[in-house]
């Protein structure tokens, strides 16, 4: 064989390498890959379907772990904390779940005067769905001998709030702090004291010394 034959084959030798790269790069761009290991949901293309890097193909989701996102008032915030363990329930199972706190916005929204933050729970049978509607039970603060009066004893006044009780068969109006609340009863932290028996009928039209008759509800 000659120089010049050899040149030549070689030279074609060359250029068939180099399709060849070229054709298995393209090939490559055929097959999509998932970025993580997951659950493939239903597919949202038909073959023979032409698609761009917009093109969503389907939704795959990491179902090892989920994330709980929720907002607490304002008046919690102090008391939650990074790393504190959160319980929640789901719709549908009576059972109970746990999640760590792994993220905390910095800030309160103004509109709604909440703080929202991020928890991360373990699923590793697969029962809690993303996207599924939870029930957050925080871990507030526990208060011994917490006094609770129904919340339509309450009366607004224009420095705080008072009650009324009643002693020796006469009402009398108590000034009181109050704390947290529940949907009928809200926490007094001062004020009132063990014993002492709360009005909770017509107090808007109730006067200090005004005479009472009570009748204990059970």
């Amino acid at each position: 064989i000659s120089q010049e034959e050899y040149d030549t084959a070689n030279a074609t030798l060359r250029s068939t390498q180099a399709q060849t790269q070229l054709i298995q790069a393209q090939l490559a761009k055929t097959s999509v890959k998932a970025p993580f290991s997951g659950k493939i949901g239903l597919r949202a293309i038909s073959k023979g379907t032409y698609v761009t890097p917009t093109t969503v193909v389907a939704n795959l989701v990491n179902m090892n772990q989920v994330k709980i996102t929720f907002s607490i008032p304002e008046k919690y915030a102090t008391q939650m904390k990074k790393d504190a363990t959160i319980s929640f329930t789901i719709a549908g199972s009576k059972d109970v779940f746990k999640a760590k706190i792994y993220a905390i916005e910095p800030g309160v929204d103004v509109a709604t005067r909440t703080l929202q933050m991020r928890a991360l729970a373990q699923n590793p049978d697969g029962k809690l769905l993303p996207g599924t509607y939870a029930d957050v039970a925080l871990p507030l603060e526990s208060i011994n001998d917490a006094l609770l009066v129904p919340t339509e004893a309450l009366i607004p006044i224009q420095n705080g709030k008072k009650i009324f009780i009643a002693e020796k068969g006469k009402a009398k109006e108590v000034v009181v702090e109050t704390g947290p609340r529940t949907a009928k009863d809200i926490l007094i932290t001062s004020g009132l004291k063990t014993g002492d028996t709360v009005l909770t009928s017509g107090v808007m039209t109730l006067k200090n010394d005004m005479p009472v008759k009570v009748a204990i509800k059970n």
